[in-house]
């Protein structure tokens, strides 16, 4: 996802306008995905889980389910959170559809990487 500047309470517009116009530049290339990693370690003071969803559902939106790879950001992430409250802070990934996370979680870096 890069290194976006999320300041809580703020829009992903208000935030970082040219992190947020990049992606979007970059999932026109369908050949490109995008690893939702390292959002926690990004937010500028104390947090909520709205403020982390809105940057991961933006990068869904732009890059749709199947071009989207789950990476932990682990040990850097301990930094910010635990690995529970990184999960529980991403309610779009704890929705109740099978598919979109098994292509986040597992199926797209499969293709990806190949194995």
């Amino acid at each position: 996802m890069g290194k976006p500047s999320i300041t809580p309470g703020k829009s992903v517009a208000e935030s970082d306008r040219a992190w947020a116009d990049n992606i979007g530049l970059l999932a026109q290339h369908t050949n490109v995905f995008c690893k939702v990693s390292g959002v926690i370690t990004e937010v500028a003071g104390p947090w909520v889980p709205d403020d982390i969803e809105a940057y991961v559902s933006f990068v869904i939106t732009d890059y749709g389910w199947g071009r989207v790879i789950y990476g932990s950001d682990w040990c850097a992430s301990k930094l910010a959170s635990s690995w529970y409250q990184t999960l529980k802070a991403l309610p779009i990934i704890s929705s109740s559809f099978v598919e979109p996370k098994n292509k986040l979680f597992k199926t797209n870096a499969e293709a990806v990487y190949g194995v």
